[in-house]
């Protein structure tokens, strides 16, 4: 989702993909990720309106990945030093 979208219309995506977050992409590029808890906390939770919100406001920003040979419990281990409950694969 590009980061310009909407706050709603990122939700309706991720409500239609079964999904509780989302990559953001910035010209093409990985440039964020938000969450359903993110939407709730950052957007909801400070009266924003979804539908004029852009998702860049509400995502965070410079997400760290892991790449696609690294093993899973390294993944694993990462999220749970960082208390990230999403951790992205990017190359």
């Amino acid at each position: 989702m590009e980061s310009s979208s909407s706050v709603s219309d990122c939700a309706r995506m991720m409500t239609s993909s079964r999904a509780d977050s989302a990559l953001i992409t910035c010209n093409g590029a990985l440039c964020g990720i938000i969450t359903d808890n993110d939407i709730c906390r950052r957007v909801i939770n400070q009266d924003f309106d979804p539908k004029t919100t852009p998702v860049a406001l509400g995502m965070t920003g410079k997400p760290m990945t892991v790449g696609p040979n690294h093993f899973a419990i390294d993944a694993l281990s990462t999220m749970v030093d960082k208390h990230f409950r999403h951790l992205p694969v990017a190359e």
